[in-house]
């Protein structure tokens, strides 16, 4: 006799031991060659300056300062470094479903921070 076919499907999740959230306020990515989309996300913020200079008071304290070098090559041009934490491909077939998921997730934020601004 023949198994009945089932009328639903549970999903069950579990976490890898490696399992990590990663921060990301930025992304990149494209095609690749095998017709994946690649998206590589990473946290983007200005470096620090590499060095500062600071004017000693006539006391003897630190006093305001003089200079700010932002980089060694381009001393007044800031340098915005991308760091990327994670890539993810997803199979050419799948990006229409995560699309259409992203633009609903994006549509409740907008519902939830209506008003808030």
């Amino acid at each position: 006799m023949a198994e009945p076919t089932p009328d639903k499907v549970k999903y069950v999740f579990t976490y890898e031991p490696e399992f990590r959230i990663c921060a990301a306020n930025g992304m990149w990515g494209g095609v690749t060659p095998k017709g994946d989309l690649r998206l590589d996300f990473f946290v983007e913020s200005f470096d620090p300056p590499v060095s500062q200079t600071l004017q000693i008071t006539p006391g003897g304290q630190v006093g305001a300062e003089i200079e700010r070098r932002l980089s060694e090559d381009t001393p007044n041009a800031a340098v915005v470094t991308r760091r990327v934490q994670v890539a993810v491909l997803v199979p050419g077939s799948q990006v229409d479903s995560w699309a259409t998921f992203l633009t609903e997730k994006a549509n409740e934020l907008k519902g939830l921070t209506r008003g808030k601004e």
